[in-house]
């Protein structure tokens, strides 16, 4: 399964962040295409993280990979997220 990373700017917080990734994959379930099947659901995880003054780009993608890989690891097709927030962030989703 190929994972994609998404930054994602003029979202003020970590729970705005984690409603976006919710709407994707809620989106991408119910789509249907005929080549895979019109009854096949497809399913997206996602791990979503924020970064700022106090957090790297680099702590940031940890924490949405670990993120991701629990969500997979909850049964899938769910939104987890980092538990640390910073005020003046920038958001980082990682989606699988």
């Amino acid at each position: 399964m190929p994972v994609t990373c998404k930054l994602v700017e003029g979202i003020s917080s970590l729970e705005e962040a984690v409603l976006m990734a919710d709407t994707i994959r809620s989106e991408f379930r119910r789509y249907r295409h005929e080549l895979i099947g019109e009854d096949t659901e497809l399913s997206a995880s996602f791990g979503v993280a924020a970064y700022g003054r106090e957090h790297s780009m680099k702590s940031a993608f940890q924490l949405a990979d670990k993120t991701l890989y629990q969500a997979k690891a909850n049964g899938r097709n769910r939104v987890c997220r980092g538990t640390v927030e910073v005020p003046g962030t920038n958001l980082l989703e990682k989606a699988a």
